[in-house]
């Protein structure tokens, strides 16, 4: 019987130890030579390999592309020169059963799916959309019970319905007007919009404000005509205000000689 402590109980214990760990060391690299084999790819390749995968899956298609898999460029010369097997590599080539609308709908459909938001935002978007629903439901029972009352006019029903959907709604956030100084880069953040102090001013004149109804020369204008009309309005006499239109033209010249001065 051998002693734990000899060479040679050692010496198996070490080979059995090293053995493990090729092993591991071994599936490890196959797993990272893999990782590292897809990293290659491009998005086209990818796109290209997952559109041959599509039609493949119909049997018909599948037996399709493995037939023709063998055609006349399946040939393996050997002994030439390696920039005659590189050139001619590139045209003694098959069609490939794959168009380049089919990739594009695959690279469009990765695009989709790296747009698509984390789990925990798509959760929350979820949750706000079922209690804006539960409001609107709410505002809808609330409205059809005021709308079976009797003894309220049309008028504060309507008024009444438009105020519970009103609250109902969800409210957006309204937008952030940022004044931005010369030669200073502000950050505008979300919901924010960068303006510069110019550019208010402009809007200002051309009457695009709060207080404005129109810009450029035609809002100008119109509020000149609307001026003089209040000017002669102002001293126009009693009689030449009631008459109206072009018949009351003809009429308030013949008021107006009439009535004595």
């Amino acid at each position: 019987m051998e002693q734990w402590y000899s060479q040679v109980v050692f010496a198996e214990a070490a080979e059995d130890g090293a053995a493990q760990k090729r092993q591991r060391s071994g599936t490890s690299d196959d797993s990272s030579s893999d990782e590292s084999e897809e990293e290659e790819y491009d998005d086209y390749t990818k796109a290209e390999i997952l559109a041959y995968a599509k039609k493949m899956l119909r049997k018909k298609q599948r037996e399709q592309i493995l037939d023709d898999a063998y055609n006349k460029y399946m040939f393996d010369d050997e002994g030439l020169p390696k920039w005659f097997a590189e050139e001619e590599k590139k045209h003694c080539q098959s069609i490939k059963p794959v168009t380049k609308e089919e990739v594009a709908a695959m690279r469009a459909q990765f695009r989709e799916i790296d747009a698509r938001p984390a789990k925990k935002v798509a959760e929350a978007k979820a949750r706000k959309k079922r209690a804006a629903m539960k409001k609107l439901e709410k505002a809808r029972q609330k409205a059809d019970s005021i709308a079976d009352q009797t003894d309220i006019s049309e008028r504060s029903k309507s008024k009444m319905i438009d105020q519970l959907y009103k609250k109902a709604m969800p409210k957006r956030p309204n937008k952030e007007y940022v004044v931005a100084k010369k030669g200073v880069s502000v950050k505008a953040g979300k919901g924010k919009v960068l303006v510069d102090r110019r550019m208010k001013k402009d809007a200002r004149v051309r009457g695009m404000g709060k207080n404005g109804k129109g810009g450029g020369r035609k809002g100008k204008r119109r509020k000149e005509r609307v001026r003089a009309r209040k000017v002669r309005r102002a001293h126009m006499s009693l009689g030449e205000r009631r008459v109206k239109g072009t018949r009351g033209a003809k009429l308030a010249c013949r008021i107006k000689i009439e009535m004595p001065l």
